[in-house]
């Protein structure tokens, strides 16, 4: 679903609408099924790194919590865990560019092609 199309507006409306008559508790639980819809509008085959991502960072959260010298180690595995899938999806073209570059320019063969994957607009952000 485009974001500049009308039937995004139309459920952004509905989405913020709901939010707000939801009771505080709720809303968390109403976020996450309403991000995971918008995701799966690109295409069920992106639903499982959002998903992921989240259960890792969670349990992550959870061991800061509970550890004390280790809370630190806990927290940069949890970012990293967060800004790998952005990393690997929005910038492999450029990486594997780069070393496609580099590899050619020392006389060996091309590392591997560039592989298009579609990337749903949510990763950015």
């Amino acid at each position: 679903m485009p974001l500049n199309s009308l039937p995004y507006l139309l459920c952004l409306i509905v989405a913020i609408t709901i939010f707000w008559l939801l009771p505080s508790t709720g809303r968390r639980l109403f976020v996450l099924a309403a991000s995971l819809t918008f995701y799966a509008s690109w295409g069920m085959v992106f639903l499982w790194l959002p998903v992921f991502v989240a259960i890792v960072v969670y349990v992550c959260g959870i061991q800061i919590q509970h550890s004390g010298k280790g809370a630190r180690r806990w927290m940069w595995s949890g970012v990293s865990i967060a800004l790998l899938p952005l990393i690997a999806l929005k910038y492999r073209g450029f990486l594997l560019g780069s070393l496609d570059v580099l590899a050619r320019w020392h006389g060996a063969q091309s590392v591997s092609p560039i592989i298009a994957i579609a990337l749903p607009f949510g990763i950015s952000f």
